[in-house]
């Protein structure tokens, strides 16, 4: 009975670092596939000597993209990390000005920034995101009188911020949630008295699957 009792503690000894191994927090290298909500508002902000009025209108698509990152794990439970992603959208707004069809399309996005939060029990997180954010924007203008498509694209440099969360499906593999807000700059003109700005807001409610190295 004895050797039977030594030997079912030996046993559990020696699994113990192994369940431990596998109970271990989240962190290290990662990667994930993205798809999600993507919506993108043009803003104009029109500033006088009598103040300012604020015109915006938005059009919805789906984002989908994959991110690479490496998160590092504290003690306290705390971790600190950086990512890149990049990222593309089906998101198209269309008008019709006199004879002239204008559409903007939301091209490619590349992120690149920091993440802070807390490692959660199963391999889970909770996290704040921001960082640098780089969006294409395309406009293609079609009329009778055009001999073809006038077709321009911009690049625009922005931020972002958000916050998400990670559940932890086994030790390796995670889905995910997230929210994110991007603003990108697209210029200003000055007007005799007056100033006309132009933004673009991005509101993205992002969805995932990821691999932790």
């Amino acid at each position: 009975m004895m050797k039977m009792l030594l030997f079912a503690g030996a046993a559990l000894l020696a699994a113990t670092p192994a369940v431990a191994q596998e109970a271990a927090p989240a962190g290290g290298a990662r990667i994930e596939l993205r798809g999600g909500w993507d919506n993108v508002a043009p803003v104009v902000t029109y500033t006088d000597q009598t103040g300012s009025q604020r015109i915006s209108g938005g059009q919805s698509g789906f984002t989908y993209g994959t991110e690479l990152g490496y998160d590092a794990v504290f003690g306290n439970g705390g971790f600190v990390g950086a990512y890149a992603g990049i990222a593309g959208s089906t998101t198209k707004s269309c008008d019709t000005v006199g004879i002239i069809d204008e559409c903007l399309s939301a091209g490619r996005n590349v992120t690149a920034g920091v993440r802070v939060g807390f490692v959660l029990p199963h391999a889970s997180m909770v996290y704040i995101k921001g960082g640098y954010s780089n969006g294409n924007l395309k406009i293609r203008d079609s009329s009778p009188v055009f001999s073809q498509d006038l077709v321009e694209s911009q690049d625009l440099n922005g931020f972002h911020v958000g916050a998400g969360g990670e559940l932890g499906l086994t030790p390796h593999f995670y889905t995910k949630l997230e929210y994110v807000y991007t603003h990108y700059e697209i210029g200003s003109i000055d007007l005799a008295n007056a100033r006309l700005r132009t933004t673009l807001d991005r509101h993205q409610v992002v969805g995932g699957v990821g691999y932790r190295f």
